[in-house]
């Protein structure tokens, strides 16, 4: 027998002990790292003072002299501090630590996010996904409506924050919004240089438009949504066959991806709605935030109502069509499978058999009569 190498459980992040310092100086406190990425870190912590809990975003200290960083930083921000929706996080404080470092204070959130979620227990049903798209793009329609677009729409990105003993949707982490020419000017005051050909996003969720780096607006968030709400159903993205960066972007650019169904059970409209969210030309997906929100609604409703008459039906117990079919609902799709009517051996159409049955009978009975007066003859010595 081998011995099986056992792997330590990952530890907690510590506060750098500089970045402890540094807060000294403000009326947060730092308790732990909550995550880290290239740019900086989030903080739980609490206000010394009020003895709240909150969360703090502080640029890595290696940073602190990158200006374009620390100006993408004030404009997120700003943004969330201005923007109003329950399902957009609120931002309280934004200041500059003594060495330089820029952070902001957030609201605390309690719960986890969406990827976290799929990952550990798999793909969501069709309403509990259709339902995170729908908050998401309520969050969306906010952002689009002040003339910012987030870019950066993935499942990372999406908390379900847990409160009172509801889950509402978060939508986090606006560091790479565009501020549209012209539009922003009351959420933000951008000075931040647009970078022509660059590619911002997450790969696997990003635009095609994104892709080329061409420009963007609240339809490539509207794309981005599409391929999340594809992964909520799946537990893959639509182009999880492709694994080096080239072929994704170019796929995203030019390959249609597999129907949503050769890997979940969907109902045919909603899979026919995310079809629509993952064109490739912006002019050919939904024009809004808000119009995908309502066709994910009636898709399922559509697909509500077809339950309810199947039922219904199948109370009353079967019942032929006017060519003897029964519609039956699956749970993803409906099928018509053609139905005989009892001796019917033949398929004929249900209304004719009745008028056939009539008519041998009366030939069946005239026979019988002939043969009796035949008979009756014979015995009298009577001959034809």
């Amino acid at each position: 027998m081998h011995a099986r190498a056992i792997r330590p459980k990952p530890t907690a992040i510590e506060v750098p002990a500089d970045l402890v310092a540094q807060l000294e100086t403000t009326a947060y406190r730092a308790l732990s790292v909550i995550g880290k990425g290239g740019q900086g870190l989030v903080l739980d912590a609490e206000h010394r003072h009020l003895g709240k809990r909150v969360v703090l975003k502080v640029l890595h200290g290696r940073l602190a002299a990158d200006a374009v960083l620390i100006e993408r930083m004030r404009i997120e921000a700003q943004a969330l501090a201005r923007l109003r929706s329950p399902h957009i996080v609120e931002v309280h404080d934004f200041g500059q630590l003594g060495d330089g470092r820029t952070f902001f204070v957030m609201d605390k959130l309690e719960g986890e996010t969406v990827k976290s979620r799929v990952k550990s227990g798999g793909p969501l049903p069709p309403h509990r996904a259709v339902e995170i798209a729908r908050q998401l793009l309520s969050a969306l329609a906010v952002l689009h409506g002040a003339g910012l677009v987030h870019r950066d729409v993935k499942p990372d990105n999406i908390f379900l924050h847990r409160c009172d003993g509801k889950e509402t949707v978060k939508l986090l982490d606006l560091g790479v919004a565009k501020v549209l020419p012209g539009q922003g000017a009351a959420v933000v005051n951008a000075a931040l240089p647009t970078v022509q050909g660059a590619t911002i996003g997450t790969p696997r969720f990003l635009a095609p438009e994104q892709a080329y780096g061409g420009a963007v607006d609240g339809r490539s968030d509207v794309y981005s949504v599409g391929a999340t709400l594809y992964w909520m159903l799946t537990g893959r993205d639509p182009f999880a066959h492709h694994t080096q960066m080239l072929d994704l972007l170019k796929a995203h650019v030019a390959e249609e991806p597999p129907p949503v169904s050769a890997f979940a059970n969907v109902p045919r409209t909603l899979e026919r709605v995310i079809a629509r969210s993952l064109a490739k030309h912006k002019d050919d997906r939904f024009a809004s935030a808000e119009a995908f929100s309502s066709a994910l609604g009636e898709a399922l409703t559509d697909d509500d109502e077809s339950h309810v008459r199947t039922a219904r039906v199948a109370a009353k117990g079967p019942a032929a069509g006017p060519l003897g079919t029964i519609r039956i609902q699956l749970p993803s799709s409906t099928a018509v499978i053609p139905r005989s009517p009892p001796n019917n051996p033949f398929r004929l159409p249900a209304n004719v058999v009745p008028s056939i049955t009539m008519l041998v009978m009366v030939v069946l009975a005239a026979a019988s009569l002939t043969a009796g007066a035949l008979l009756g003859a014979r015995l009298l010595g009577l001959s034809f």
